[in-house]
């Protein structure tokens, strides 16, 4: 209830930095925006009550309480808004707030506060009129309905009443003529009674019985016409009643604003709830400054800042809050202002060079890193490099020895087909004898083995050829891929020890100018 009381209060952050002149301001704004909520509140409760016929009191009491509410929030929160914020925003925190969008949020606020106003002078204004003269057009409903009853009561009677009128001129006639027929003047010239007169009294008293008839008739109708209820006058004479309603009281509202006493009821009413706007804007645009400094946000963190101590080691002894002391909220404000600001850039500078101190040391710690990773990759690489190397140089004079030994093997087994050849050629001629015969089939059998012989060490020494020519592919490719990325990691190093070199000179200019400054 106490933080519920304050803000209903338009008090958010209670009684501190308040002073008894805002406190006084608070007061002034507080008793407008009652005033305009309430003749709003009034107004809309009044018409809520004219639309709903079966439940007015409860119809009357929401749109009340909702128009109160509405009004007591926009014109709260304008009431409340921080005009200063892009100024405190600026010197206590260094951020830069725009100037032209703060200006804009006041104007986009009174806009709508004027836009709010214009709907009460259009649609309010006629509404709180009627409130204020609801007896005076109750009082007038009630005649204006009394006389239509009344024409109409005459209307009815209105026939009888000719009738009426019709039968006691026909009996006065009668009676002339009765005293000139008893005089002797009458158109039987009898004097006294006789058969002229006797018929003459007869229509008289015919006349006398028929305007008592006629008299009864009207009785008896004008009897049942008032007991007549409202509904049953509607439905058999087609008397149109005026009702509590928006249309109905507007109307007869706008008859009576043409009568003097009227007259200027409504422009009143709207002259009041301008004066209330223009009141409201007068005291937001003309606030005292200790109403900037209550309602700025950033300084009230301030203030918890200080009640906590925290600002003492800056103050003097009876302003420091540890010890008992206190400030008033304009010194408050202008300490802020002018030394914590400045103390706040010190911060800065101090925490902005204690963040440069650590940027620095982890770009050199990461390019020392990148360094020292590649530096622990390229010595494998070297080594798995030199390792190709020499085992290129193996295989190619493994691959020499064996194409040497394959020319070889190709060249004895080119003489070997030769003299199988020659030989083979003299024993088809048939021309050896015997035992020339058989040393030739001999000699011809063993260069058949020596043939297969040499024939299987070409064979294989070919194979040893082809594979090591393979091998020494391979190692060449692989020799080519360890030597990009020995590169590459050569380039890796230097560029680190190049980033590194730059770091170090760009953090040395970087403190000397701190120095300088």
């Amino acid at each position: 209830m106490r933080h519920l009381f304050r803000r209903l209060a338009l008090k958010p952050y209670g009684d501190e930095l308040l002073t008894r002149s805002g406190d006084f301001w608070i007061f002034s704004a507080r008793l407008i925006i009652v005033t305009m909520a309430l003749a709003e509140a009034l107004a809309w409760g009044y018409m809520g009550s004219l639309m709903s016929r079966e439940h007015p009191y409860l119809a009357a009491a929401f749109a009340a309480a909702v128009v109160f509410t509405l009004v007591w929030i926009v014109d709260a929160t304008f009431m409340t808004l921080d005009v200063s914020r892009a100024l405190y925003e600026q010197k206590l925190t260094g951020r830069e707030v725009d100037a032209k969008k703060e200006k804009w949020k006041l104007a986009g606020g009174v806009l709508a506060r004027v836009g709010i106003v214009t709907a009460s002078l259009v649609i309010t204004a006629p509404f709180l009129a009627q409130a204020i003269f609801a007896g005076d057009v109750r009082d007038e409903m009630t005649r204006r309905n009394a006389g239509a009853v009344a024409t109409k009561r005459q209307e009815v009677e209105r026939p009888f009443v000719t009738r009426l009128d019709l039968l006691r001129t026909e009996q006065r006639q009668l009676e002339q003529e009765r005293v000139k027929e008893a005089a002797g003047v009458g158109p039987s010239g009898k004097y006294g009674r006789g058969p002229a007169l006797d018929t003459i009294e007869r229509q008289l008293a015919s006349k006398l019985e028929e305007i008592r008839a006629v008299e009864a008739s009207r009785a008896s109708t004008l009897t049942r016409f008032d007991a007549l209820s409202r509904p049953q006058l509607e439905q058999q004479y087609g008397i149109s009643f005026l009702e509590q309603g928006v249309r109905s009281s507007a109307q007869l509202l706008d008859d009576m604003l043409k009568k003097t006493q009227f007259g200027n009821a409504e422009t009143a009413v709207r002259a009041f709830l301008a004066f209330l706007f223009i009141g409201l804007l007068i005291l937001k645009l003309f606030q005292p400054r200790s109403i900037a400094v209550y309602f700025n946000e950033q300084l009230h963190s301030l203030y918890d800042e200080y009640r906590k101590g925290l600002f003492d080691n800056y103050l003097p002894v009876p302003q420091r809050a540890a010890a008992g002391g206190a400030i008033d909220p304009l010194s408050f404000e202008d300490w802020c202002v002018n030394t914590y600001s400045a103390i706040r850039k010190d911060d800065e500078r101090r925490s902005e060079g204690a963040r440069e101190v650590q940027h620095h040391d982890r770009l050199i710690e990461q390019w020392q890193r990148l360094e020292s990773a590649a530096r622990a990759e390229l010595t494998p690489l070297a080594q798995r490099h030199d390792a190709a190397v020499a085992a290129i140089d193996e295989i190619e004079m493994q691959l020499h020895d064996a194409r040497t030994a394959a020319a070889s093997a190709a060249t004895e087994l080119h003489e070997v087909e030769s003299a199988r050849a020659s030989m083979l050629l003299q024993i088809e001629k048939g021309s050896m004898d015997g035992p020339t015969f058989a040393q030739a089939m001999a000699a011809r059998q063993e260069l058949d083995a020596r043939r297969r012989e040499v024939g299987d060490r070409l064979r294989a020494t070919e194979s040893v050829v082809e594979r090591s020519t393979r091998r020494l592919d391979g190692l060449r490719r692989e020799t080519e891929t360890l030597r990009e990325e020995i590169g590459s990691r050569r380039a890796v190093i230097a560029d680190a020890q190049r980033r590194i070199a730059d770091e170090r000179i760009r953090f040395a200019g970087t403190v000397a100018g701190s120095v300088r400054s």
